[in-house]
C-alpha cells in the first residue's frame, strides 16, 4: 500500500469499520500488561502486519497520546481510528478496544460478589508475564531505533527518562525534553533565535526540571516568534 508524506494510506484504501472493529475487539479481549503492553501491540499490528502508516508516524501518536490525560492506549486506539476512518472510525475504534475490558471487568465483578471470590488466576497471570514483557521489549527497540536518530536526540532520551525515574512529573520530563530539542536544533541552523533567545529557553528548561510550571510560558516567549517545530 502507497503511503504519502505523513504515513498514512490513500483515502480510498483507508481500512473498512469492519476490519477496524475486529482488530480493536482482539487486542481489547487479549491486551493483558496495561497500557504499554497494549502499544506495543498496536505498533505490531497497525505497523509491522498492516503497514497502515509509518513507524515515525506511530512514534508521534505515542508522545501525543503522554501528553493528553487519561488511558494512553485507549487513546492510542482512538488516534489509529480516526487517522484510518475519520469520526466514525474514532468511534467503533474506542468503543470496540474499551468493551471487552468492560465486560471482563463486569463478569469478575459478578462473581466475586456472587462467590465472595474471585477466581484462582495466578498461574495463569505468571504464564501471561514473560509474554507481555517480551511483547514491550520488542515494541521498545523498534520504536527506539526510529526515535534515536543521533547521539543528541538519545542523550535527551535519557536525560528525561531519569528525570522521571528520580520522580520529575512526567509531563513536565517530556516538556523539558522537547524544549532542549528544540533550542539544540535551532543552534544548529543558521538564522536561529539569537543569544537571548535561545539563553531564555535553555533557562525556562532548567526551571521546568524543578517543578516550576512558568516556564512553559517563558519558553514559548522565547521561541514563538521564529521556531516551526514539526511534531
Amino acid at each position: 500500500m502507497h503511503m504519502d508524506e505523513t504515513g498514512i494510506g490513500k483515502r480510498e484504501e483507508r481500512t473498512g469499520l469492519l476490519e477496524l472493529m475486529l482488530l480493536f475487539l482482539k487486542l481489547g479481549a487479549i491486551g493483558f500488561g496495561g497500557p504499554v503492553a497494549h502499544i506495543a501491540m498496536m505498533e505490531d499490528e497497525v505497523v509491522n502486519r498492516r503497514k497502515w502508516m509509518s513507524r515515525d508516524r506511530f512514534l508521534d501518536l505515542v508522545g501525543a497520546t503522554n501528553l493528553i490525560p487519561g488511558p494512553n492506549s485507549t487513546e492510542m486506539a482512538i488516534h489509529i481510528g480516526y487517522l484510518r476512518a475519520g469520526l466514525i472510525g474514532l468511534v467503533v475504534s474506542g468503543l470496540s478496544f474499551i468493551l471487552p475490558a468492560v465486560l471482563i471487568t463486569g463478569t469478575v465483578a459478578w462473581v466475586y460478589v456472587e462467590f465472595g471470590a474471585t477466581p484462582s488466576v495466578g498461574p495463569f497471570l505468571s504464564g501471561i508475564k514473560p509474554a507481555i514483557i517480551s511483547v514491550i521489549a520488542v515494541a521498545v527497540y523498534r520504536l527506539g531505533k526510529t526515535a534515536a536518530k543521533s547521539t543528541t536526540v538519545i542523550l535527551i532520551g535519557i536525560g528525561v527518562g531519569a528525570a522521571s525515574l528520580a520522580g520529575l512529573n512526567e509531563i513536565l520530563a517530556l516538556i523539558a525534553g522537547g524544549v532542549v530539542g528544540m533550542v539544540l536544533a535551532r543552534l544548529e541552523k543558521p538564522g536561529g533565535m539569537g543569544k537571548i533567545g535561545w539563553i531564555a529557553a535553555l533557562t525556562a528548561s532548567s526551571w521546568t526540571t524543578v517543578n516550576r510550571s512558568a516556564a512553559i510560558a517563558l519558553v514559548a516567549a522565547a521561541a514563538a516568534p521564529s521556531t516551526t517545530v514539526l511534531l
